[in-house]
């Protein structure tokens, strides 16, 4: 497929196959999620399923992470590494690839959601999806309705400032996922290209909740870094009642 070879193991291999409209891809960190991510969206760009090839509108798919610096330093610029082969053109400048059959692939960032508005998208890739607002996966949902589209999300939870299960994916997929949507875990050991042992080594340094946080993917863990880490039921306070004397 291009000049640098992508050699999916068991779980990328299981998304590469999914068909699915929806794919919910969660992983920690250094587990493979991005390549993945990169790869699947090139096949969504090159197979064009349900387009109508007759139409007046070009197929357009669109990468899009948190904010701008995320998407050229890590998400656009795996897309392009392994896509060097099919690209005609790229304008750096608009963060917009012309493929080989002159459809388009747009960069995006999530801080600046109005570039999404108005496109009509065939595909639509969201990367560090944790990191973004509900508001545009939403928005990803409307572009992509009427050309039946397919979305791509993928993330980590990592050291986060909230409780993972207050946050909206975790609604979507986790909690209450619907038909048509495929969720896919899996934890850095579960990488075979990632060294064993320095997995051995980062639990031997790292306190437990940190390592479980990035590197395991566990919504039952509540990050050190946030305000209520200490919080349990043997905390709360019953039956309390104020009088004024």
């Amino acid at each position: 497929m291009s000049d640098i070879i992508f050699n999916p193991w068991s779980k990328q291999k299981e998304i590469l196959k999914d068909k699915n409209r929806i794919i919910a891809a969660f992983a920690s960190k250094r587990a493979g999620k991005t390549e993945v991510g990169a790869v699947k969206s090139i096949m969504y760009q090159e197979n064009k399923v349900n387009y109508d090839h007759k139409s007046i509108d070009p197929f357009v798919g669109a990468i899009i992470a948190p904010t701008y610096q995320m998407l050229t330093r890590l998400s656009l610029k795996k897309f392009m590494l392994y896509a060097k082969p099919f690209i005609k053109e790229f304008n750096k400048a608009k963060s917009e690839i012309t493929w080989h059959d002159g459809s388009l692939v747009y960069g995006l960032s999530a801080d600046r959601p109005e570039r999404i508005e108005g496109l009509k998208l065939h595909w639509v890739w969201v990367d560090e999806i944790f990191q973004v607002s509900e508001q545009l996966y939403l928005e990803a949902r409307a572009r992509t309705s009427d050309t039946k589209g397919h979305i791509l999300l993928t993330g980590s939870l990592g050291v986060q400032y909230i409780n993972p299960k207050q946050h909206w994916a975790y609604s979507h997929f986790k909690k209450g996922p619907v038909d048509g949507t495929s969720v896919y875990e899996w934890c850095t050991k579960d990488n075979p290209y990632f060294p064993q042992d320095e997995i051995e080594s980062l639990k031997q340094q790292l306190d437990p909740v940190t390592f479980r946080a990035m590197f395991e993917i566990d919504c039952d863990t509540i990050p050190k870094n946030a305000v209520y880490h200490l919080f349990s039921n043997d905390n709360v306070i019953e039956s309390y009642s104020y009088r004024a004397d």
